[in-house]
């Protein structure tokens, strides 16, 4: 029987288990190697950039800018490659799957909910960090301060070295760090490795938000609240086979929440 073209495409989109799984060995290299970097980056280079007189607010994005290029252009290279090798679209296995509106609203709604408790969490860091005599260096920006209140900030006193106010020309630097994390997470941890670690079987994307939690070991203090959002995000990508709900919610996450927030500080 001749075949219908939605069969025919259906056969084409990229199955996970078609991919050649990586080792244990291989799995913890790929997020060890990442962190490796990132904690170079953010503990050798940015201090050594802020004693040159950089200030944190400037040198952070700028540091994080080039470590994060480097993920995604990776990604995007391992991907391709392996998109060649099954025969599929590179959009396949970038995992850029459509799904219905139902899963839309189920997942998105599974998203903020996980975000919710994250965001809740956040309040406990601070007695958290007192409890356990852990403090953030002062060569980071203040956003990744839980001491520091946002609010309580006035953007036109020096701030680490930088007066906020009116400084519209660092917003193009933040928010091309901030697409270029996002591209970086969602492409390398989730649409590249996570179907690389079906091996785990159904707790595979619990050992991928685990080792992608431990990953920001850079910024230790901030692990129990990324650990929460990070669980909830490779449960969706491993669920839904789709990297579009994560993505979306990771966008409005990143630019009107860190975004704005930033920009009300500079107007």
């Amino acid at each position: 029987m001749e075949k219908t073209i939605g069969e025919i495409k259906a056969q084409k989109l990229f199955q996970w288990q078609n991919v050649k799984p990586l080792s244990v060995f291989q799995v913890i290299l790929s997020f060890l190697i990442p962190s490796a970097i990132a904690t170079t980056l953010f503990h050798i280079v940015l201090p050594k950039l802020v004693s040159m007189g950089w200030s944190p607010i400037i040198a952070w994005p700028f540091v994080a800018s080039v470590g994060l290029a480097l993920l995604v252009i990776f990604a995007l290279w391992v991907l391709n490659h392996e998109a060649k090798q099954l025969n599929v679209t590179l959009s396949e296995r970038m995992l850029f799957v459509s799904i219905n509106w139902k899963q839309w609203l189920f997942y998105l709604g599974v998203l903020m909910l996980g975000l919710l408790v994250g965001t809740l969490s956040y309040q406990w860091l601070l007695p958290l960090m007192k409890l356990t005599n852990v403090s953030v260096p002062a060569y980071y920006p203040f956003w990744l301060n839980p001491v520091i209140d946002p609010t309580s900030i006035n953007p036109e006193e020096p701030l680490q070295g930088m007066v906020l106010h009116g400084a519209y020309w660092f917003l193009p630097l933040f928010g091309i760090m901030l697409l270029l994390n996002i591209l970086a997470e969602e492409f390398y941890f989730r649409a590249w490795l996570l179907p690389k670690m079906h091996r785990f079987g159904q707790w595979a994307w619990a050992l991928n938000g685990f080792l992608f939690a431990l990953y920001h070991v850079f910024q230790f203090w901030l692990l129990p609240v990324i650990l929460l959002i990070s669980l909830v995000m490779a449960w969706t990508v491993n669920q839904s086979k789709s990297i579009w709900p994560v993505l979306i919610i990771h966008l409005l996450l990143n630019f009107f929440g860190a975004g704005i927030n930033l920009l009300l500080l500079i107007a």
